[in-house]
């Protein structure tokens, strides 16, 4: 998890940055100790999250909610610079 809370930091270099969150044992602890099984809102989060800090690709088990929450936060973040 330390990674994750600078991945801006690794996005300055400018270079590609890949994360893989899905199903993590961080993303469980975190969340209360969840199962493997019960992760898929952490992996999520912590995609999205990852997004606003610049990370474009993502490395995920569960693909179709991960695109389509990365999907929707790209939309609000794309409107939010065009003001």
């Amino acid at each position: 998890m330390a990674a994750l809370a600078q991945l801006d930091r690794f996005v300055a270099l400018g270079y590609p940055v890949l994360i893989g969150p899905s199903r993590k044992r961080f993303v469980g602890e975190i969340a209360g100790g969840l199962p493997v099984e019960e992760r898929l809102p952490g992996t999520i989060a912590a995609c999205v999250t990852a997004l606003h800090l610049g990370v474009r690709l993502f490395r995920v088990h569960d693909v179709l909610p991960v695109r389509r929450a990365l999907l929707v936060a790209e939309a609000i973040r794309t409107a939010a610079q065009a003001r």
